[in-house]
């Protein structure tokens, strides 16, 4: 035996002065404990020499292993087997380094070892680097949070832990409301440092060990809550969340108010992978935030269904678009006083081949949330001038056509420009168009909605207030718009005479009148209403007791009877 120890010896010795100049060289008896460390182990660990003879490698343990990765290594070298991995350790100073090492044991496939030699290559800057790749391959640099790629690895670990232990979890989509309105009037660093904050604050209010957070990509962020117990536990955190954004954020001197819509799926109830959970909370936050924003959905099937049907509409509808099959019909707009034809309201039909008439309430808001409103607005623009100027052309009395316009297109930049194009396209005067905009746009849109009104109303387009009645626009905000009509929503003419609507629509004449606008009444169907009306001094009418929308044929007669 101690021949044998006296060979090993003499053969470490052979071996040290070449491994001391290129690597970190430790040897440890068979407990483990240091009988040698060499110049380079002492630099990376930050001990000296005396400190670590006579110690084990537990002195340099970082925590980050758990006891199966040593458990295996000493499994290995026991059995006289060599062992190669990399390993992080704890330098005196507590930074943390790691090195790719090999553990060999001597005498070499001996059953009982009396030795072990560790050569260690130093490969933090290496583990560094990977760290780095990682993170950005994983991590949003912004807030420091879990990306979407993230998420997913994250997702799919958490749907191991909850087969295993038969649990469920929630994942929690938060959307921002209006957030590209903070980007678009105070700047991006504004934007950026909003979403910092709200990153910040929700990790400081939500629970830790329950809750992790991932920012997904713009203004979206999820929250993974683990081991709910009840459908409660989810609806008690989704309001937790509304809570949380209550109080403004201060940003750069600006006290910011915003809301967020939230939709939540549940594993494994709405699905079994990242994908579905995520898809499905994203369709359940598309239906909060048409509940009004700052609010909370758990997704049903019956939005999944509901969601597919509307996709295809959309996509129905791109399609009647690009093969010209929607058509503008005409609601004849008319003098209260005699019930002759002054103009025409300009109205979106589309008639599906398979599906018959398909109501405009249904597909328009479809547009508006997809976008699609806007190549479909400038559809209708186009199309209406051409049609007026046509029927002038034609030898019938010129008369003013009026086109609806929504919110998103107000936010084109180009609105004015379209308009005047389609104008000088058509060969049209600008006096024969009448814009029709909704309070809503004016008090969601003020400023930007104001700017693009004036420039049509300098280029001799009329601009009327639709639904008038239905916001909250004051007389005071009224007298300030460059608009010429006022139209009472049909809410308010529906039970006239004798109700309480009759106040209301004499002090909406009333102040028309004082403030030189034309007023015309939305949905009269009935003799009384236009007889009250009429005595009210209301100047004109639309509805069912004159004409329903009629198709442009149809309306030529009209013209022809009228002239």
């Amino acid at each position: 035996m101690l021949q044998i120890e006296h060979k090993l010896l003499e053969a470490i010795e052979s071996i040290k002065y070449a491994l001391d100049q290129s690597s970190i060289l430790v040897i440890t008896d068979e407990k483990g404990v240091i009988t040698y460390a060499n110049e380079k182990f002492c630099e990376i660990s930050k001990y000296r020499e005396e400190e670590l003879l006579g110690s084990t490698h537990q002195m340099i343990n970082s925590g980050y292993h758990k006891q199966d990765f040593f458990k295996e290594m000493w499994t290995t070298i026991r059995k006289g087997d060599i062992w190669e991995g990399c390993i992080r350790n704890r330098a005196k100073d507590g930074s943390f380094f790691w090195v790719d090492t090999i553990i060999v044991p001597f005498p070499k496939g001996s059953p009982n070892p009396i030795s072990y030699v560790s050569i260690r290559r130093d490969i933090t800057k290496q583990k560094e680097i990977e760290r780095q790749i990682y993170e950005l391959a994983y991590y949003d640099p912004l807030t420091h949070l879990r990306n979407r790629r993230g998420f997913h690895e994250y997702i799919e670990q958490e749907i191991e832990n909850a087969r295993h232990e038969q649990s469920m979890f929630a994942t929690i989509f938060i959307d921002l409301d209006r957030f590209k309105l903070v980007n678009d009037t105070l700047g991006h660093k504004v934007g950026d440092g909003l979403l910092e904050a709200i990153a910040c604050r929700m990790n400081e209010r939500l629970d830790s060990k329950l809750t992790t957070m991932f920012r997904i990509g713009g203004d979206e962020f999820t929250v993974v809550w683990s081991n709910i117990q009840s459908i409660e536990d989810v609806k008690a955190t989704a309001a937790k969340i509304l809570h949380i954004f209550e109080e403004p954020f201060d940003i750069k001197g600006y006290q910011i108010s915003i809301t967020p819509s939230l939709g939540v799926s549940i594993y494994p109830t709405h699905g079994e992978d990242s994908e579905s959970l995520l898809r499905r909370a994203d369709t359940a936050m598309y239906y909060a935030k048409e509940s009004g924003e700052n609010h909370y959905e758990i997704y049903t099937e019956e939005m999944e269904n509901d969601f597919v049907n509307r996709t295809t509409l959309e996509q129905e509808l791109r399609i009647a678009l690009k093969s010209n099959k929607l058509q503008l019909y005409y609601q004849p707009k008319i003098n209260i006083q005699n019930k002759k034809m002054v103009g025409v309201e300009a109205l979106l039909r589309w008639n599906h081949p398979e599906w018959g008439f398909i109501p405009p309430d249904k597909f328009i808001p479809i547009a508006e949330n997809s976008g699609f409103i806007i190549p479909l607005g400038e559809w209708v623009i186009r199309t209406a001038c051409k049609q007026n100027k046509e029927w002038q052309n034609e030898g019938y009395a010129p008369f003013i056509m009026s086109i609806n316009l929504s919110t998103l297109q107000f936010k084109q930049q180009n609105l004015v420009e379209m308009v005047a194009d389609a104008l000088r396209e058509s060969d049209l005067d600008a006096k024969w168009i009448e814009i029709e905009i909704t309070e809503s746009v004016l008090i969601n849109y003020g400023s930007e909605v104001i700017d693009k009104l004036n420039q049509l109303k300098a280029m001799g387009v009329h601009i009327s207030i639709d639904d008038f009645g239905t916001g909250y626009s004051s007389f005071n905000h009224i007298k300030n718009l460059p608009i010429d009509i006022v139209k009472i929503d049909r809410s308010f003419v529906s039970e006239l005479p004798n109700s309480n609507d009759e106040a209301i629509v004499k002090a909406i004449i009333s102040m028309a009148q004082a403030l030189n606008l034309k007023v015309l009444a939305e949905g009269i169907e009935t003799e009384k209403q236009w007889s009250f009306l009429h005595q009210e001094g209301c100047q004109e009418g639309q509805g069912f007791l004159f004409s329903k929308p009629l198709p442009s044929e149809e309306i030529e007669k009209l013209l022809h009877r009228n002239n």
